[in-house]
């Protein structure tokens, strides 16, 4: 007998066996627990959501100051504020921003503004390193939190972190 034949043979005694019907009880099941644990969950989570919303403190958006009001606190008028802190000719006007001036201020005009000497004041923040040409905005990346937490918030760094975590 060829090797041909023994193959077509042997594949002649194997009985067929029917393909097996596909069980949906499996599918179903899973269907139903999937619909149970989304009807439990999605109630839940929005309840959670609605009480850390409701115990979140409300954040009012920070008024931003004129450079005409930050000149009206000092008691100046804008022309001799500016003059004060060395600014007169920066281009800032009454209509400017507070962030706009604290933009255009370098350690000097901030000393200035603070009614400090600059070498005083660049001791006071421990930025005694920094050139007084150095914007403001940069040197406060430069101040240690505990000299900003003296300074600024006239409290030390443990205080400081405990009110601010």
């Amino acid at each position: 007998m060829s090797e041909s034949k023994a193959k077509k043979q042997r594949k002649e005694q194997v009985p067929q066996v029917a393909p097996k019907k596909k069980d949906r009880s499996g599918l179903i099941f899973n269907i139903v627990v999937i619909l149970i644990i989304a009807a439990v969950a999605i109630p839940g989570g929005w309840a959670a959501y609605e009480k850390i919303k409701a115990n979140m403190p409300v954040v009012e958006e920070e008024q931003v100051m004129t450079v005409a009001q930050v000149a009206q606190e000092e008691e100046l008028s804008v022309e001799e504020f500016l003059a004060k802190v060395g600014l007169e000719n920066s281009g800032l006007s009454a209509d400017s921003t507070s962030e706009e001036l604290l933009s255009t201020m370098t350690i000097e005009n901030f000393a200035k503004f603070e009614d400090t000497e600059v070498n005083e004041f660049k001791t006071m923040y421990g930025i005694e390193h920094l050139d007084n040409a150095t914007p403001w905005n940069e040197a406060q990346m430069e101040i240690p939190m505990g000299k900003m937490a003296e300074n600024q918030y006239e409290m030390s760094f443990e205080e400081f972190a405990t009110q601010n975590g």
